[in-house]
């Protein structure tokens, strides 16, 4: 299942905003994508399903539905970076 288009950048912002105030999950880290933002770096993946969450109203993306390349798709789309360790 591809990531849906109603994701826009002002979701993914939202998404971070939570992530500074909350954290990440321990199961929601990411070891090998990054999303580089502000000089922090995000899951890319954590942040997608979240950005959902505020793009549909409804809950997170679930992470099962998609690969980590797609997040970094999306996101490199919406105008922000995304590196590879």
């Amino acid at each position: 299942m591809p990531i849906p288009d109603i994701i826009k950048r002002d979701h993914v912002l939202k998404a971070i905003a939570k992530i500074d105030r909350d954290g990440v999950p321990k199961p929601r880290e990411s070891y090998k994508y990054f999303l580089r933002y502000n000089g922090r770096d995000y899951p890319p993946k954590y942040v997608i399903s979240l950005a959902y969450k505020y793009a549909t109203g409804n809950g997170e993306l679930d992470p099962a539905k998609f690969y980590p390349h797609e997040a970094k798709a999306v996101l490199e789309r919406l105008g922000f970076e995304v590196y590879v360790e």
